[in-house]
């Protein structure tokens, strides 16, 4: 508890590992009873290794009457789905789908189509001039402290903190994926709302990340009906099954130094 159709291009090609101030948030809802979604999978799974994305994956229980019930399913995952979908003024919700900044929606099986989203998204954050709402998330005395500075907000807005597993696998053993071993990166488990931010500064605490999980701290406004819409700020922190926290620039740093000591012959570092 937190307390309080795939297209054959090279991944780094259509997402840049840059490091930047604030990342682009990328939603993937998606099933394992759902024929379409392993492609997406991939997609996040390779999403999530990169600094300049904060990749979630709301696995919903839409499809859990078509032979499989997805073991990481939740009925408020659907909800944020059918909310998404309704605010964005779509008819109906398909998997796999991915939200891009809680502003726009793309099918998750393609990596041009998202690749081109994840463009738009940072093009469109720059055409706007709006400064990224820089928030600071930092462990100490056994508790993560959260800060939100001050900014500009149009409308209702919260804070939302969201605990996610780094990694799983399940085997599938009935249902449109039978007998398909599916890897899945950035699997959310819990997501709380810790409060309305006001456009002023706040500080805020939670627990941090265990071993093998991450925290993430969004800021998102809500529309006129009180569903997600626009993310104005995202943070988070991540710690690896040997109990290393590792923001995303460590985590650039490590994998340079990993490739380097593979190149030369070393010891892998930790």
């Amino acid at each position: 508890m937190l307390g309080i159709a795939a297209v054959a291009v090279p991944m780094g090609f259509l997402f840049g590992s840059g490091c930047a101030d604030q990342p682009t948030v990328v939603e993937l809802f998606t099933s394992e009873g759902c024929s379409s979604s392993p492609a997406a999978d991939v997609l996040l799974n390779e999403l999530a290794g990169r600094p300049d994305v904060l990749a979630l994956s709301f696995h919903v229980d839409c499809w859990d009457d078509l032979g499989w019930a997805d073991p990481f399913a939740t009925a408020w995952a659907t909800r944020r789905h059918r909310d998404y979908n309704d605010a964005l003024g779509r008819s109906s919700v398909y998997t796999p789908q991915m939200v891009i900044d809680g502003s726009a929606e793309v099918f998750g099986g393609n990596a041009r189509l998202v690749g081109q989203a994840v463009a738009a998204a940072r093009a469109a954050r720059g055409q706007a001039r709006r400064n990224p709402l820089g928030i600071g998330l930092r462990e100490r005395s056994g508790g993560l402290d959260i800060t939100v500075p001050a900014g500009h907000r149009r409308r209702e807005t919260r804070i939302l903190a969201v605990r996610y597993d780094l990694r799983r696998g399940v085997l599938v053993k009935a249902g449109e994926n039978r007998g398909r071993r599916l890897s899945h990166s950035h699997v959310v488990r819990e997501m709380i709302d810790l409060g309305a931010w006001t456009g002023d500064a706040c500080r805020l605490r939670a627990l941090p990340a265990p071993a093998g999980q991450g925290i993430a701290v969004l800021v998102q406004e809500l529309d006129g009906a009180g569903r997600p819409a626009a993310i104005l700020g995202a943070a988070r922190q991540e710690r690896g099954l040997l109990g290393v926290s590792a923001d995303p620039r460590e985590a650039v740093a490590r994998m340079v130094r990993t490739i380097r000591a593979n190149r030369d012959g070393g010891a892998t570092p930790l």
